[in-house]
Parts: structure tokens; C-alpha cells; sequence
């Protein structure tokens, strides 16, 4: 308030926009809300708790987009590690919000039964089905191993986003584009004529 910034990374921010997004679900319009923004210049504890808390609020609502995907700084700057790191605050997000399913494939009564405890549920065909549909989210950036595993891999969570980013640029540059060249023609042909309209005018002589 004392420097009249609007606060993108802010929970009432959150809060307007999820309200938003409640309004124009209400009218049947399709909504796109800003729901990983955050008002930190890097990379850190600032950015992870605001996208990670106004995302969850925001997701809640489940607006049609989501923006502030890789943004920093409000929308002023965009980082490749942050895509990275975003992507997995988004699974986090949406794994408690699809909730828990209760079924007999899920709860394998008949499993427990046969098993009891004799600890084999690892070796479990169901147990390696279930876990391949997605029952337990799988990070790529947080580390959940042992101290030692951690400290022996050398790389904290920013090192495993960078690592990741250089992977999917490899993979990237190894296969072919995924637009055909009448798509990626069309594309270039708007950039230039939005770069084009861009530029100023030159001065009357």
C-alpha cells in the first residue's frame, strides 16, 4: 500500500481470482486466471510459497488456463528452471484436488487378505498398476530419498531443474518439430508482421 504495486504474488490476489473464476463459471464463460504468479525476482522460498499457495487456491476453482507458468517478478521475467519447477507445483496441486478413489480395485481387500503381513505388496502386480495410473505422484525436482542418497547426487532442487531443462532441450534438438512447415511458416509470418506493426514510425520529413 505504501507504494501502490499491485501484488500479483499476494493471497487477496488469490482470492479475487478464484472469485473470478467462481463468477464466470456462474455465467458459462470459459476463464483464464493468473494462478502461479508471484512477485519474487528469482528463484527461492518466495517463489515456490506464493505460486505453490495461490496456485493451490486458484486450481481449486479449476479455471479453464492457468497463467504464470516459468514467470518471475510478476510477468517481468521468465526462467526455463521455473517451467520446470512450475510443472511439478502444478501436479502437486492437482493430485489432492482429483481426490481419492474408493473401490474395490483400488482398496484390493482380497490382496490384504491373501498377503497380510508378509511386507510383498511392492512385488504386487496391482501394486506396480496402481502406481503406474498415478496413485502416488512421482517428483522429478523434490528429493525424497535418504540424507545420503541426497548428499551422494550433488544437486539440489534448482540443479535438478536446470538438469532437467538441459534434458528436454537435448530431446528437443535430437527429433523433429512437432508443427509441420505450413504451421510453422504461418507462425513466423504473424511474428514478423506483429514485429512490423511494432515498430515506430519514422518522423515526417
Amino acid at each position: 500500500m505504501r507504494q501502490t504495486t499491485y501484488c500479483f504474488g499476494a493471497l487477496e490476489t488469490a482470492l479475487a481470482t478464484a472469485l473470478a473464476v467462481e463468477v464466470g463459471h456462474e455465467l458459462g464463460v470459459p476463464c483464464l486466471a493468473s494462478g502461479l504468479a508471484t512477485d519474487a525476482k528469482h528463484l527461492g522460498v518466495q517463489s515456490a510459497y506464493e505460486k505453490s499457495l495461490k496456485g493451490f487456491a486458484v486450481s481449486s476453482t479449476r479455471p479453464d488456463l492457468m497463467l504464470g507458468t516459468g514467470m518471475l517478478h510478476a510477468a517481468g521475467l521468465a526462467s526455463l528452471p521455473q517451467i520446470v519447477i512450475d510443472d511439478e507445483i502444478q501436479q502437486m496441486i492437482l493430485r489432492p484436488l482429483d481426490g481419492v478413489e474408493v473401490s474395490d480395485e483400488t482398496v484390493m481387500v482380497a490382496t490384504m487378505e491373501r498377503l497380510g503381513f508378509a511386507g510383498r505388496y511392492l512385488l504386487e502386480k496391482d501394486t506396480r498398476r496402481r502406481l503406474r495410473a498415478g496413485e502416488l505422484f512421482l517428483p522429478r525436482v523434490s528429493d525424497r530419498q535418504s540424507y545420503e542418497h541426497w548428499k551422494s547426487g550433488g544437486a539440489d532442487e534448482l540443479g535438478a531443474a536446470v538438469a532437467r531443462v538441459r534434458d528436454i532441450l537435448a530431446s528437443a534438438g535430437e527429433r523433429e518439430p512437432r508443427l509441420d512447415e505450413g504451421r510453422l511458416a504461418g507462425l513466423e509470418s504473424c511474428v514478423a508482421a506483429g514485429a512490423a506493426a511494432a515498430r515506430p514510425m519514422a518522423p515526417p520529413a
